[in-house]
């Protein structure tokens, strides 16, 4: 499973969404800013979760572990990624063009890693209390409501047009 994380978590590092930002398509859609982005999104999370349902899948059959506690693992690490394509987004968007790449992914990794700092801690104040379950599924929604805060700044930054 963690191997899985780590493999959905760098692939975020590529900022999908500065991807779509980029393309004439992204502003012919007739929708506001924050459901555009909410949507591509998504569909990067639909993306992740496809690509790890067969790896997790097969780990419960041969491991013969909890499907409950993979599902919900599952779902800690397709917010994990959102959060961190979000950022990204954010990143993209919010820093100047003409500021060295090198800074920009250092930027990015640092707002990254002191976002996963409460998300671990969550899971790790549960696990001490035993509360395998509960701990990823709340460690998911706060990685959840931050990828909600960070798609509502990125969606403030784009307009109708270029960004």
């Amino acid at each position: 499973m963690l191997l899985l994380a780590a493999i959905a978590f760098f692939r975020a590092l590529g900022d999908p969404l500065g991807q779509d930002t980029k393309t004439d398509l992204f502003f012919m859609i007739p929708e506001r800013p924050f459901r555009r982005v909410a949507c591509s999104l998504l569909g990067g999370a639909v993306n992740c979760l496809l690509d790890l349902l067969p790896g997790v899948i097969i780990a419960c059959i041969v491991i013969g572990g909890d499907p409950l506690t993979a599902l919900v693992c599952t779902v800690l690490i397709v917010a994990v990624e959102l959060y961190a394509s979000s950022v990204g987004a954010f990143i993209s968007l919010a820093l100047p063009t003409s500021l060295a790449l090198n800074l920009r992914n250092a930027v990015q990794i640092l707002f990254i890693y002191f976002g996963i700092l409460p998300i671990a801690a969550i899971i790790a104040v549960t696990f001490m209390a035993k509360q395998y379950s509960i701990g990823v599924a709340a460690a998911a929604l706060f990685a959840l409501g931050i990828t909600a805060l960070f798609t509502a700044l990125c969606s403030g930054k784009i307009t109708s047009g270029r960004k």
